[in-house]
């Protein structure tokens, strides 16, 4: 982790845990005072490339480890599934419990559980199963009516949450819709976007439903209290990064989602039909029946459970908000749009996290405690900046530069970052005069070089990354 100009390392961070977790990723291990001896002031981005470039690998599995009912429903599914997933096991956990407290808890900031998790595996990685397990557990115990599959428009979202406040729509194959939006012109989609983007905002605060036209004329649409979308999306990676657009990384969309990696395809096992543990569905039938406030209004006007900061948790998430705002403000002088809408939801999401891990451990929690906030801010920090990292070769409105980062990326993916002629012409699947156009461009860049390598047999016609980092 690197710093901003000007941020103060000694005298803006306030809790021993933030800046242990600080120094451990400045390269100084455990030893705090030697990284309190350095001179304070770090910068973010620079104009060496290599810092910029330098590579972010997936969040460490050690993350999906959260205690209570999302590490029981994690084991469930990895119990269950035919190819067990950590990742995909652990994102479905947890939208699951961000439903089950939607509407019923929030911290003192008045952040809620609702989230837009995005789980990235491969075919046959078993993707469908931790959505299989969710239905399971919420037909179980009667709320079958707040769980869905896809959402084709943003009036059929609108109608849905205003009969159901509370909504997880588990969407495979997410993508398909982020290229209908990126494709398309016509306002369907934007309306979509628009309400999706809003949505996550609402979730404290109230919905305006669009007017309607009816037969007496216009008629207002009133107002969704305190909606809570959650969205359980999957997708393939590449299919994913392709899909998205400038607009989406610049207008927020991508800045709400929590993106998870679920790496590559685990061992089969042979599995066995088995019920859900009592224990999980008395949990999940404690939040379906849990009202925080008494009488027959709850559904239309909610007044969410209070759950406070103990003084640790509140100096981590503090120290959290100070480092994403100093990430933000270089992003600016940067002119880096994308680095600064992901920035900006870094603390929102670490206190989302953090009031998450809380309610697991114990749904009749009265403070976040220090684990919990140190697990949201580790979790939300590393993300955003893997988040940034794997969006370098992705999101263009050009076709021309799709491919020249497609280029771009196969060559940085290939052994020691060069590939031979033969190989990448193939891989691009594309005529000879487009290639070489594409390949030009790389060099006029100064991203590549070309080389011909002259082996025993004879020479060979190679792409060599500049920049391996």
């Amino acid at each position: 982790m690197i710093f901003s100009t000007g941020f103060d390392f000694k005298g803006n961070l306030n809790s021993n845990a933030s800046k242990q977790l600080i120094v451990s990723q400045l390269g100084f291990g455990d030893d705090i005072n030697k990284a309190l001896s350095i001179d304070s002031e770090y910068e973010v981005y620079t104009e060496d490339k290599s810092v910029e470039d330098k590579k972010v690998n997936p969040i460490s599995e050690q993350y999906f480890n959260v205690p209570g009912f999302i590490n029981d429903v994690m084991k469930y599914s990895l119990e269950t599934a035919p190819y067990p997933n950590k990742a995909l096991a652990f994102s479905g956990a947890l939208s699951l419990q961000c439903l089950l407290a939607s509407r019923k808890v929030r911290d003192s900031g008045d952040n809620r559980t609702n989230m837009y998790i995005l789980s990235l595996a491969h075919s046959g990685t078993g993707k469908d199963w931790p959505r299989k397990v969710n239905i399971k557990v919420l037909n179980s115990i009667g709320m079958e009516s707040n769980i869905a599959n896809k959402f084709a428009s943003g009036e059929g979202l609108e109608d849905t949450l205003n009969v159901t406040p509370a909504m997880l729509f588990q969407t495979d194959e997410i993508d398909t819709m982020l290229q209908s939006m990126k494709n398309s012109n016509d306002g369907l989609h934007e309306r979509m976007m628009g309400s999706i983007l809003e949505f996550y905002s609402s979730a404290n605060s109230d919905y305006n439903i669009r007017k309607k036209a009816s037969s007496s004329g216009t008629t207002s649409g009133g107002t969704i209290n305190q909606p809570s979308l959650i969205i359980f999306g999957t997708a393939i990676p590449n299919h994913y990064y392709d899909a998205l657009s400038d607009r989406m990384l610049t207008n927020g969309l991508f800045a709400r989602m929590l993106i998870i990696e679920s790496g590559g395809r685990e061992n089969g096992q042979e599995v066995e039909i088995r019920s859900i543990p009592q224990s999980t569905i008395d949990t999940s039938s404690w939040w379906a029946n849990y009202k925080p406030n008494e009488g027959n209004l709850f559904m239309m006007n909610p007044r969410p459970r209070i759950i406070g900061h103990s003084e640790n948790a509140k100096s981590i998430l503090v120290d959290c908000r100070k480092l994403a705002d100093s990430y933000y403000k270089n992003s600016e002088k940067c002119n880096d749009i994308p680095g600064t809408t992901v920035w900006a939801r870094v603390n929102e999401h670490a206190r989302k996290l953090a009031l998450i891990h809380s309610i697991s451990e114990n749904p009749e929690a009265e403070l976040i405690h220090e684990d919990s906030a140190l697990w949201g801010m580790e979790f939300s920090m590393h993300q955003a900046k893997r988040m940034l990292y794997m969006i370098q070769d992705h999101g263009t409105e050009s076709p021309f530069m799709d491919k020249y980062l497609k280029c771009l990326k196969k060559i940085k993916d290939s052994v020691k970052g060069m590939i031979i002629h033969r190989d990448l012409i193939r891989q691009m699947r594309m005529g000879k005069d487009e290639f070489r156009k594409v390949i030009d461009t790389l060099l006029d860049r100064g991203d590549i070089v070309e080389k011909h390598l002259q082996t025993k047999g004879r020479s060979q016609h190679v792409y060599i990354l500049i920049n391996l980092n």
